[in-house]
């Protein structure tokens, strides 16, 4: 039996109020009683809208025809904007763009049942474009043509644009020129493009280049002393080595072709070195605003101890601590250049890391000498897992976590550092993990103090940053036993104490150790 072709039916066309705005650049409007994400939808805009897309619980749709423009709506800056995906608040005003991040925060709070929480008004450095201190390119061939740019959403197409209006304008001209010269080299091997710069304290400005590759392509000297010659801001130029198939830019393996090996940024006062591979925020202004509500929170006190996870090269700990002279500050990084980074950063900062067993390279042995008192600047940094760090003594816990947050493991493990510590300052880039995370500490007796305060830290993208403290939920109230223990009327034998903890003594369970023992001995 010859089954019946579907008749090609038109793509259904509906007008909509949006409503809403998804951090992704959806609009968000209702047909019927279903969801519709609107590409490129301002909310306050009413339009004609064409489906393209069919899903059981909503649809997405493109705009046909704005029947009436949002209020928000702004001329789009970016020739590539709606392609690339990358700007998704490009096209509104800046006010609009910063009522909606503090909105993202909010969802995200109620969402994880924890809409009794506060958010405060949005900080930012207020500079829209031209901010991004890190620029990451991908490169592919297209025959003998070199593409370099930008993915577009969801796929590996890569958007042709070697300018982004949010790069900083000193690495402007120079994206291109690299991409002429490895198309004119057939450097077939270059996989993506990563440039960073930095200004010093003393105003020197400071650009590494970084090209990632598959495997060591020829004319690449030549290419290095090209660069050397048009661009003499470069103050180095690396290969990466890079020849795994995975979404990961950078491989382990740098080649120097020529000068320095890292660019230094002075962000609150200090100077800090920064390698290629070493995390390090891409908004200088909006680094230091959230640095300083950190210190803000965090009120360090002299002779504190404070342990700074997720270091990195150290800016955060090295940040809020510069203004006391008696502090202990432990950092835990699983990257090993950025410890090199912060070990250096630190030792310019002044701090010292004394021979003695507080000092170790490990992340423990605070607790032995909690009741010492701090005389002096103490660093050290362990290259390690955030969740080795050990309960202990210290007084102020700052964590700023990748953007999958913490794993629950980790939760538990904060919760053990709390208990011991004054206060807890978290930072995220993900508000949908950052509730996830403050409602598991909750649930653990560690509670958020105070509002929430998210930060600009990526103007005109759909993220935000955010800064909250937390603390160890104490007791409301205490009742007072007086016990007296001895022989006579109203007192507790202890005799009598000991039998029964000797009645109740739980069995030994054998455990992995013991069995070791067991065979090694045999």
């Amino acid at each position: 039996m010859k089954q019946k072709k579907k008749k090609n039916t038109p793509p259904r066309t509906v007008q909509v109020e949006i409503t809403d705005i998804s951090n992704l650049g959806y609009g968000i409007a209702r047909d019927g009683g279903k969801v519709l994400f609107v590409q490129h939808g301002v909310d306050g805009d009413i339009a004609q809208v064409q489906v393209i897309k069919e899903c059981a619980s909503y649809d997405v749709a493109r705009i046909t025809e704005l029947t009436k423009p949002s209020p928000y709506r702004e001329p789009h800056p970016c020739p590539v904007s709606r392609r690339c995906g990358g700007c998704t608040y490009v096209g509104i005003t800046r006010e609009h763009e910063l009522e909606l991040k503090r909105g993202t925060v909010e969802s995200a709070l109620r969402r994880a049942g924890l809409s009794d929480l506060s958010v405060a008004p949005l900080l930012s450095a207020s500079e829209r474009f031209g901010y991004r201190n890190k620029l990451q390119l991908p490169i592919s061939f297209s025959g003998e043509k070199a593409v370099m740019g930008c993915y577009a959403p969801r796929s590996h197409e890569i958007i042709p644009c070697t300018d982004c209006l949010l790069q900083h304008p000193a690495m402007n001209g120079i994206a291109e020129w690299i991409r002429e010269q490895i198309e004119q080299l057939g450097m077939t091997a270059a996989r993506h493009l990563y440039m960073r710069c930095g200004r010093d304290s003393t105003g020197s400005e400071s650009l590494i280049i970084c090209l990632v590759v598959r495997y060591m392509p020829s004319g690449i000297d030549r290419l290095g002393n090209a660069l050397r010659e048009r661009f003499p801001q470069v103050s180095g130029f690396l290969l990466n080595l890079n020849d795994a198939d995975t979404n990961v830019i950078l491989g382990s393996r740098y080649i120097p072709i020529y000068g320095s090996e890292y660019v230094t940024d002075c962000l609150c006062g200090m100077d800090f070195r920064i390698s290629p591979a070493s995390f390090f925020q891409v908004n200088h202004d909006g680094a230091e605003l959230a640095y300083r509500k950190i210190a803000e929170l965090a009120d360090l006190r002299p002779g504190d101890r404070v342990l700074d996870l997720y270091c990195g090269i150290g800016t955060i700990g090295l940040s809020v601590t510069a203004g006391l002279s008696d502090v202990s500050l432990t950092g835990i990084e699983i990257v090993p250049a950025a410890i090199k980074n912060a070990r250096y950063n630190a030792e310019k900062a002044g701090f010292t890391q004394p021979d003695d067993p507080y000092n170790d390279n490990t992340a423990s042995g605070s607790a032995q000498n909690e009741n010492r008192p701090i005389r002096g600047r103490y660093a050290r940094y362990i290259c390690g897992d955030a969740g080795d760090a050990e309960p202990g003594q210290y007084d102020v816990i700052i964590i700023d976590p990748p953007r999958a947050g913490c794993s629950p493991e980790l939760i538990d493990r904060l919760a053990e550092l709390a208990a011991y510590a004054r206060s807890l300052v978290y930072m995220s880039c993900n508000p949908q993990t950052l509730a996830r995370d403050l409602a598991m500490l909750s649930e653990r007796g560690i509670t958020v103090c105070g509002e929430l305060t998210p930060i600009d830290m990526f103007p005109c993208t759909g993220h935000v940053e955010t800064v909250v403290l937390l603390s160890h939920k104490k007791a409301d109230s205490y009742i007072h036993i007086d016990v007296e223990f001895g022989e006579g009327e109203g007192k507790i034998p202890v005799d009598s104490i000991a039998k029964r903890a000797e009645a109740y003594k739980p069995k030994e369970k054998v455990t992995y150790k013991m069995i070791k023992e067991y065979i090694e001995a045999k």
